[in-house]
């Protein structure tokens, strides 16, 4: 079966908010796995190569000011890092990159 690039990037994000490895995830889904790494390989690279304001992987939010000890949540995928004070921007966008 042929997917779009939007199928990919939709299938790699749910694999990655699911409990499931990849193998399961692949199993359950009838992906083949190195199919499966080979496009979230390619999306990655390909992400980190565009603007990082273009990616789907990296989400980051200013939590509601009723939580005045944090600054800011990154989420990505089931894991959360949370800041209580603001960090330095260029650490904070290498991070970004780097999870990107």
């Amino acid at each position: 079966m042929m997917r779009s690039q939007q199928q990919w990037q939709e299938l790699i994000s749910a694999q990655e908010c699911s409990d499931l490895s990849i193998t399961d995830f692949c199993r359950k889904h009838k992906i083949s796995t190195s199919s499966f790494y080979g496009r979230r390989s390619a999306l990655f690279k390909q992400a980190s190569s565009s603007s990082l304001l273009d990616t789907a992987f990296v989400k980051a939010v200013i939590p509601p000011s009723s939580q005045p000890s944090e600054f800011a949540v990154l989420s990505v995928g089931s894991a959360e890092l949370r800041f209580t004070k603001q960090p330095d921007t260029q650490w904070l966008a290498s991070l970004m990159r780097q999870l990107a």
